[in-house]
């Protein structure tokens, strides 16, 4: 490949320290976030096991987002399963604004179809879009 840009592994490994990074800095924040938040709640009597639980099976939830995110791309295609990842993803972390959710998962797939397409030229899985995706 003459540039590397365009190399087949570069945007993944790209992608991947991306994930890495930001994944650490989720873990960070929601970590100080889980000890401000006991610290605020000893004043109050809650009960802390069903906020325990669900953030032990919070990881859990991602992860089956992700298996579902991978076996979704082939036959729904990269924009659409995306589009459900992102808001599922975006519900998780508790962000339940629609104003905020709805814009997010449709822009950010499609700036990404575009730019791995029209611009990159590297082809991604369309899926039940492909008739739309194709016109654009």
């Amino acid at each position: 490949v003459q540039y590397r840009a365009l190399s087949p592994s570069y945007w993944p490994n790209i992608v991947a320290g991306a994930i890495t990074a930001l994944g650490a800095a989720l873990m960070i924040t929601s970590v100080l976030a889980a000890k401000a938040d006991d610290l605020a709640d000893e004043n109050i009597n809650v009960a802390s096991s069903d906020r325990a639980l669900w953030l032990a099976l919070r990881p859990f939830a991602a992860l089956a987002i992700c298996f579902a995110l991978y076996f979704g791309l082939e036959p729904l295609g990269f924009v659409l399963t995306s589009a459900i990842a992102l808001v599922a993803f975006m519900v998780l972390a508790g962000e339940y604004r629609p104003h905020v959710v709805i814009p997010v998962a449709l822009i950010v797939p499609m700036a990404l179809h575009l730019f791995f397409t029209k611009a990159a030229s590297v082809p991604i899985p369309m899926g039940i879009l492909e008739p739309w995706l194709l016109r654009i």
